[in-house]
């Protein structure tokens, strides 16, 4: 069978996507889709493969040349275990281990990691983020303009980018986030500690699950945002365990930036900037040689 896996590198749901992957021992071939200022996840091509134009999207062919789509990051994951072979990641789902990694699914997919991540960013780099938000509601009418028989699809996707936007600007919603964070680290910690005094080294049960692959994820990005400090003693234990596994480092999660990922997709934005600032040093010398009469 043939994968092919829609993603790009520090997207959060795609890291679900690959880590789930890596656990399986599963090859797949990576197709990066740029999600930030190329906004090439709103074209139509993509938006034909995935309605919901976000990432990640698989895409596989079996033997036979059947392809099937699977969109949404939990049909994912689940898809990937049910379909793959490698250790079981999902718990038979009426038992007691099962029934909890269903609950810690359902929390981590539930919590708002978009809006999370762009409200805690400080400084000029979260102004411009959050600055970008309504360009790409303008992009998203443009393709909308262009592309009648996809109009309901960009229109969804319009309502859900100005949700996005609204709560941005809300100091109540951000507060609210920020509440429900911390009320979701005590209930990482709180399980973390009860499976230590088990002498479990993982979330749920004796084994590793989908949920540890969830909240590592989860725990990376909180690192990656600067909240280390806020996470408890089971939790970064637990973490070090998760991130010395070899998925952690074949998935790239992203605990620190990886710039090294993500230059080959600026460059190219860069470049004509890059062009034009050297130009312009460039003539600024020459006008200073002349001046000055060298």
């Amino acid at each position: 069978m043939r994968i092919t896996l829609y993603h790009i590198s520090p997207s959060f749901f795609s890291q679900i996507a690959r880590l789930t992957l890596a656990e399986k021992g599963a090859d797949f071939e990576p197709r990066v889709v740029d999600i930030g200022p190329r906004m090439e996840n709103y074209e139509p091509w993509y938006a034909r493969i995935n309605p919901e134009m976000v990432v990640p999207a698989l895409v596989a062919v079996d033997d036979a040349g059947n392809e099937q789509v699977v969109v949404e990051t939990a049909k994912i994951i689940a898809w990937i275990d049910a379909e793959l072979d490698g250790p079981q990641l999902l718990p038979n789902p009426g038992s007691v281990e099962g029934i909890a990694v269903a609950t810690w699914l359902a929390r981590i997919f539930a919590f708002p990691f978009r809006e999370f991540s762009y409200g805690v960013i400080q400084g000029p780099l979260g102004k411009a983020a959050r600055s970008a938000v309504p360009a790409r509601i303008d992009r998203l009418r443009a393709h909308q303009a262009e592309n009648p028989d996809l109009r309901a699809v960009y229109q969804a996707r319009i309502d859900d980018v100005g949700r996005w936007r609204d709560a941005l600007a809300s100091p109540e919603t951000l507060a609210a986030i920020e509440r429900d964070f911390q009320a979701l680290l005590g209930e990482l910690e709180a399980a973390l500690e009860a499976q230590r005094e088990r002498g479990s080294a993982f979330l749920v049960g004796e084994r590793y699950t989908l949920a540890d692959t969830l909240l590592t994820v989860a725990v990376a990005r909180f690192i990656l945002l600067g909240r280390r400090g806020q996470l408890g003693a089971a939790t970064l234990e637990w973490f070090a365990a998760m991130k010395a596994r070899p998925s952690f480092e074949q998935a790239a999660i992203w605990d620190r930036r990886r710039l090294g990922e993500m230059l080959p997709i600026l460059l190219p934005l860069l470049a004509p900037k890059l062009a034009i600032a050297s130009a312009g040093l460039i003539a600024l010398v020459l006008l200073l040689r002349w001046l000055l009469g060298a």
